[in-house]
């Protein structure tokens, strides 16, 4: 089977920055309690504690979105895929696999911006680029949910789905607020359709692309 691992000097710095911020706001949640507490406003007092305490409850969960294990978060194989080395599901209950990769913001204007990730997605990296590859999956019951990753070659983890028999996906390259659609295909043409992409107008191609 095909593995796909999270990137882990990615994680470490992820987790740095979420412990850092969850000091600062226990620091601050806590400090604005206790003196409410102190001035006889108990209520707003215990509702800051509160706010701390869900904070701190959430942070298994926060956390495993970033995990340092050593072991794979996709794993693409003989019809199946199986996520978190515990979960696996057939292809044919993947419904979508969706890549999402985070490009580090550069000074400008919004259109230079957004020019700037236009020719960023125009062609398909040669070298492995973290970014989340989500799948949305259908679970025994029937029901659709989406399965979150993040792994250190995205479009690696993308190409290994669709050539196991993924049929949808997309890729969109994000900028803080600002976003776009990969202008390349990840999806080799089968026989078929480059034989009616061959057939097509140049407009018409371009539309087919995106």
């Amino acid at each position: 089977m095909k593995e796909f691992y999270p990137d882990y000097e990615y994680n470490r710095e992820k987790r740095k920055k979420y412990f850092t911020l969850l000091i600062l706001a226990c620091v601050l949640m806590g400090g604005v309690g206790v003196t409410f507490i102190i001035l006889d406003n108990l209520m707003i007092g215990l509702i800051s504690l509160g706010v701390l305490v869900i904070g701190l409850v959430t942070l298994p969960s926060a956390l495993s979105n970033y995990p340092l294990k050593k072991q794979p978060l996709i794993e693409v194989g003989d019809g199946k895929v199986k996520l978190y080395g515990k979960e696996e599901y057939s292809v044919k209950d993947v419904l979508i696999a969706s890549v999402m990769i985070d490009v580090p913001n550069v000074k400008g204007t919004k259109e230079e911006k957004v020019k700037f990730l236009n020719e960023i997605a125009s062609t398909k990296p040669s070298e492995p680029v973290t970014g989340a590859c989500d799948v949305l999956v259908k679970d025994a019951k029937g029901k659709e949910i989406t399965k979150y990753n993040i792994v250190a070659d995205s479009i690696g983890a993308l190409q290994a789905l669709l050539e196991a028999g993924v049929k949808q996906y997309r890729v969109i390259y994000a900028m803080k607020n600002l976003s776009v659609k990969a202008k390349y295909r990840v999806r080799p043409l089968s026989a078929k359709e480059q034989a009616e992409f061959s057939e097509m107008t140049e407009n018409d191609k371009l539309m087919q692309l995106i």
